[in-house]
């Protein structure tokens, strides 16, 4: 799409990066939202949280520039880099290659920064939900009941969160190690992106397995569908029955 509308290959690059880690930062701010709502309120963390969620949000947008600032000559970058590579099929070599970088440094390092940012934020927050949840003062001060659901909730965050970590970690790790040790794998790579396009529909099939609001949503909107799609088959056939009728008794 981006190609027919005339968008530059430099430009796509950093959008796929930028918005590649807005999702993590959102997965953060998920769990950040929750803990706000919990615990957060009368501390001095609603005073810091806004600016922290704005940074992690600037610094999605700021960590690609590296690369974006010195993105490679293709003309001159794509032979190198073909020299360096096994003999690649033909029907990869059809379609369109775009060297990112040419330098590690670019790269790898801006994606490990980032990723040890948004990983320390969500243990850090986990860590504190927890610590919270099972201290003495916050079991007296709510009901069992009240506990035994924010822990389920908390859990589920914590699966949620850990399936998106899994979805991004184990490609990013892959190509770091691609990248730093000159190795290429044409069915590894595939994989890897397999595994990222997934991650969409894998964070909702797990939000609705383990959040039962969302899960009950989802059940009635179905349900709601059901019984009217069946009514609104229904009320033909009783019509043209009771036309039927009506033509006979005349008759």
């Amino acid at each position: 799409m981006f190609n027919y509308m005339n968008v530059p290959l430099q430009h796509q690059c950093y959008l796929f990066a930028a918005l590649l880690c807005t999702v993590n930062v959102a997965t953060m701010t998920v769990l950040e939202n929750r803990y706000y709502i919990l615990f957060g309120k009368e501390t001095s963390w609603r005073k810091v949280r806004v600016p922290v969620l704005a940074m992690n949000y600037i610094l999605a947008f700021i960590y690609p520039l590296p690369a974006f600032l010195n993105f490679p000559d293709q003309s001159i970058a794509l032979p190198q880099v073909l020299q360096k590579l096994p003999q690649l099929p033909d029907f990869i070599l059809r379609h369109q290659i775009i060297v990112y970088a040419t330098e590690l440094r670019f790269f790898v390092i801006p994606i490990i920064l980032m990723s040890f940012l948004l990983a320390t934020e969500i243990l850090i927050l986990a860590k504190r939900m927890y610590s919270k949840m099972n201290s003495v003062t916050y079991k007296i001060t709510m009901s069992q009941k009240t506990l035994s659901m924010q822990r389920a909730i908390l859990i589920a965050f914590l699966i949620q969160t850990s399936t998106m970590a899994a979805n991004f970690l184990i490609p990013i790790t892959y190509i770091c190690y691609t990248v730093a040790f000159n190795y290429h794998n044409q069915v590894a790579n595939n994989i890897c992106f397999v595994i990222f396009s997934l991650h969409g529909l894998s964070s909702t099939s797990i939000m609705l397995w383990s959040h039962k609001p969302y899960r009950a949503v989802c059940y009635k909107f179905f349900l709601f569908k059901k019984s009217e799609t069946t009514s609104s088959r229904a009320v033909p056939v009783v019509n043209m029955h009771l036309n039927t009728m009506n033509f006979h008794s005349r008759h």
